[in-house]
């Protein structure tokens, strides 16, 4: 439930340029190089389409992509992942080895001898799957372990496991959410976040701009139950840093509670790899801390932190939980050897920031434009559909493969590749990477 925000909101829920709309009136053959999955997807004349015509459209759209060697999505890995993958090329059929540099496992936790082989005992010890939702007889000790764990990692009274990082983020803020209560979500929130939120009233401020997010707390004051604020750490499309501090002192000022999605920040920054609320030292000060397994701790599955009255609460109010099957046991073991990990090898962690700093100044110094990226995510930003399409298979051809971010993803004319940056890398590989995306960005007249 879409509420009064700010200018700057979320592309998809709210654009609907007279633009977008005349590109969806009926017309011949579907050409991607003019269209955007805006059309097929978000367009209000897809409301009334039988299933079966949206569908066709969006099929013909795809067909046209893979007919451009255009369609970057849904490729097929024959190995792990890490500094390098193999991938089964879309056209051949071979497999072919690509510099990595769309891998969110920014230790290359997932591919560690002591990750796998805690995975495989805890499968050997309790099966491959779980038999049941947590609320029956879904956890086993190992799942009540990483939750004690969890909660000391996050300085919290008490965690909560969920299936997937995504459904996380769903489950709580459904759960928490009622019609008399508000969100206030900064404009680049993550989409389970909004999800999360389509059942309340949500206004969104400008992106990292205290000033906005303090204008709807002062004018929204009074007329709710609740209200609620929620920023990630490290913003996934961007790289950039939640002023954090600042949002802490607003949020306790004006009396709503604090979310904060550590998604992309867990294992990266602060002393002991516990995230941007370590970093700027105000661990314990955030009401409710969320987080993925799914990145730096290299597996699958989400977890929520907070008070105990909290967590209980969500034991019992949270569909998602309650009606999910269990985290599986090898990710809970996995999951606990990586945060040991994060104790007892730092090395892993300096490499990661040696690679960050090398890449960052490497692209900098090419001219790219990068955006306030201080992470392991680097947004190269070319602001034309068609020239990322085209960059992301120039680049696949170099065997380096990236992530391309288009409309409506982001909103138009913010169109990317994004670039993300692990341990794993080799300096060789990523001076390959800079000089070939440097050379084919000439190319393209992006820089």
């Amino acid at each position: 439930m879409l509420d009064q925000s700010e200018d700057c909101a979320n592309p998809v829920a709210t654009t609907t340029h007279d633009e977008h709309e005349r590109r969806t009136k009926p017309r011949g053959p579907i050409d991607s190089r003019h269209s955007s999955l805006y059309e097929f997807l978000v367009a209000s004349q897809q409301d009334a389409l039988a299933f079966d015509e949206r569908f066709e459209q969006l099929s013909e759209y795809v067909d046209d992509l893979v007919r451009r060697k255009h369609y970057h999505y849904r490729r097929v890995r024959t190995s792990g992942s890490s500094g390098f993958a193999r991938l089964r090329d879309r056209d051949s059929g071979r497999v072919v080895e690509v510099v990595n540099l769309a891998s969110n496992d920014y230790l290359d936790l997932s591919q560690h001898p002591a990750t796998i082989a805690a995975s495989v005992a805890a499968t050997q010890r309790y099966g491959a799957g779980t038999s049941a939702s947590p609320a029956a007889i879904g956890n086993t000790d190992l799942h009540e372990r990483l939750e004690r764990e969890l909660a000391d990692f996050t300085n919290c009274e008490a965690a909560l496991l969920y299936s997937s990082g995504f459904g996380m983020n769903c489950g709580v803020l459904s759960a928490l959410l009622r019609r008399n209560d508000l969100a206030i979500v900064d404009s680049c929130i993550h989409g389970s976040v909004m999800e999360g939120c389509r059942g309340a009233p949500m206004r969104i401020f400008e992106h990292n701009d205290l000033d906005s997010l303090e204008r709807i707390l002062v004018r929204s004051r009074g007329q709710y139950v609740n209200r609620l604020v929620v920023v990630e750490g490290v913003y996934s499309m961007d790289g950039d840093l939640a002023p954090l501090a600042g949002i802490v002192e607003l949020a306790r000022r004006h009396g709503a509670m604090l979310m904060l999605d550590e998604a992309h920040s867990t294992g990266v920054f602060g002393a002991g790899g516990r995230g941007t609320a370590e970093h700027f030292g105000i661990l314990g000060q955030v009401d409710i801390v969320a987080g993925t397994f799914s990145k730096s701790l290299g597996s699958v599955g989400g977890f929520v932190a907070g008070s105990r009255r909290l967590i209980r609460y969500l034991q019992m109010a949270s569909r998602h939980y309650v009606f999910s099957a269990s985290v599986l046991p090898c990710v809970a073991a996995s999951v606990l050897e990586a945060l040991r990990l994060l104790k007892d090898e730092p090395a892993i962690r300096e490499r990661l920031w040696r690679n960050v700093e090398h890449f960052g100044r490497g692209l900098r110094a090419h001219g790219f434009d990068i955006g306030a990226s201080a992470s392991a995510i680097f947004p190269v930003m070319v602001r034309d559909d068609l020239k990322v399409k085209a960059l992301c298979s120039c680049l696949y051809d170099d065997g380096i493969v990236v992530t391309p971010v288009v409309f409506p993803g982001v909103p138009e004319k913010q169109s990317r590749i994004r670039l993300s940056v692990t341990s794993g890398l080799e300096l060789k590989h990523m001076d390959h990477a800079l000089e070939r995306l440097a050379h084919h960005a000439k190319a393209l007249q992006i820089i």
